[in-house]
């Protein structure tokens, strides 16, 4: 049986009161359901377990019934697929070894067969962390996402190699490239402006000791082609890129601080010359269709980069997404697996191909159940970094074996592709 060959789990309860889904709950309904939970629990448990809250008075009723409790910092209601509060409870309890089992007490379907299988599993995947699924009941594929509108510039795509004629680059400038400017019918062919100037009433002219002597001047050179340069001083975005090589940089915005496209060993981010707020705030980069793509601000980025800075450069919108109220902007959402693409607004199925015109067209599709996980004691605070290494096993809830339909291709931190 089931039962008799599984191996035993440490048990963790992670509760979120004033921060999460459980408000108000006394220290005796919480001392119940644990000790029914694990009176069910029954061959696996190894007799250790833990409950972790987040208000001093119940930890501290909890303790006084004998139960072994931490407490927890201010943990989140949406740990991406985990039973909420479960980082917290993980950062409290320190250092634990072996199995582990983290488990929603109050949540629909904290099943004990369901436990046994998901240690079953992880007895022959060891390596990943294993977390239930079931069939998603709103499928992802027509959502949206919703952003307010914070700012816009132009990111200028840098040019290493262009050498100009007036001796900028050797006095500490990069070039962008040849890009078309408002400076047609302008006199003086081959003359340095000041390119802050071209959005003045009048071009000023800009001269080389000036350009030198200050970092924050930016020239421009017409070459008579109805082409021309910006040119920038390294020294103006050598200390925000942090001594990442630097792919582009801005030097016109509405309402954005000066932003640049940064390139380390680990990839590309977008970084910011001042703070650019909570991070709800993402890079939006515009097509010809609307909104093509969306790029977390100051982090890495998996969207490829290469086509955008291809050209001489793009334009980039500063947004906040938003979950309710009024928005200025919405694009469909696109998951990070291939299950379904967009190409010019329209959904299509990512296996077969077929433009998505009803539920008959869905690609399987599941959801993460964030009520238990399983997993060693060392993977489990890893769990977001497995998630994205694909070592985060899926059993479902509905199937009879134990395993399962099992994928490790994930579409969102809460949705499973079906395998």
């Amino acid at each position: 049986m089931l039962r008799d060959t599984v191996q035993t789990a440490t048990c963790l309860m992670p509760l979120l009161g004033a921060h999460g889904d459980h408000p108000g709950l006394s220290a005796e309904r919480i001392s119940a359901a644990a000790g029914e939970f694990l009176d069910k629990s029954g061959s696996w448990w190894n007799g250790t377990a833990v409950i972790g809250v987040d208000e001093q008075e119940t930890y501290d009723a909890l303790i006084g019934l004998g139960h072994n409790a931490v407490l927890t910092s201010a943990g989140k209601r949406e740990d991406g697929g985990l039973p909420p509060g479960s980082m917290a409870l993980l950062d409290a309890v320190g250092e634990i070894r072996g199995p582990v089992v983290l488990v929603d007490l109050f949540s629909q379907g904290a099943d004990t067969l369901h436990v046994l299988k998901a240690l079953s599993l992880l007895q022959e995947h060891s390596d990943d962390v294993v977390v239930p699924i079931r069939e998603v009941r709103d499928h992802p594929c027509q959502l949206s996402r919703y952003f307010v509108h914070r700012g816009a510039g132009f990111m200028h795509i840098l040019d290493r190699d262009y050498r100009d004629p007036h001796g900028l680059v050797d006095a500490g400038g990069v070039a962008g490239r040849a890009c078309k400017l408002p400076l047609e019918g302008t006199p003086g062919r081959g003359t340095v402006w000041d390119a802050r100037s071209i959005v003045g009433p009048q071009l000023v002219e800009l001269s080389l000791e000036e350009f030198r002597e200050s970092s924050d001047r930016i020239a421009c050179v017409t070459d008579g082609n109805g082409m021309s340069r910006l040119i920038f001083h390294e020294a103006s975005f050598a200390k925000s890129a942090g001594g990442h090589r630097v792919l582009g940089t801005t030097a016109f915005s509405i309402h954005s601080p000066r932003l640049h496209l940064a390139e380390s060993g680990q990839g590309i981010r977008f970084v910011s010359d001042e703070p650019v707020g909570d991070d709800s705030r993402v890079i939006g980069i515009m097509n010809d269709e609307g909104l093509e793509t969306v790029i977390p601000m100051q982090r890495l980025t998996d969207v490829p980069m290469g086509r955008f800075c291809a050209g001489e450069g793009f334009p980039f919108l500063i947004l906040s997404e938003i979950s309710q109220g009024g928005y200025d902007i919405a694009m469909r959402f696109q998951s990070e697996s291939s299950l379904w693409v967009i190409r010019n607004g329209i959904v299509y199925n990512g296996s077969s191909g077929k433009h998505i015109t009803g539920r008959w067209d869905f690609p399987d599709c599941k959801e993460v159940q964030a009520i238990f996980a399983a997993g060693e004691a060392h993977n489990l605070p890893r769990y977001h970094d497995l998630l994205r290494m694909g070592r985060v096993r899926g059993m479902d809830l509905d199937a009879e074996s134990p395993a399962g339909k099992t994928s490790a291709a994930t579409v969102t931190k809460r949705m499973w592709a079906a395998g």
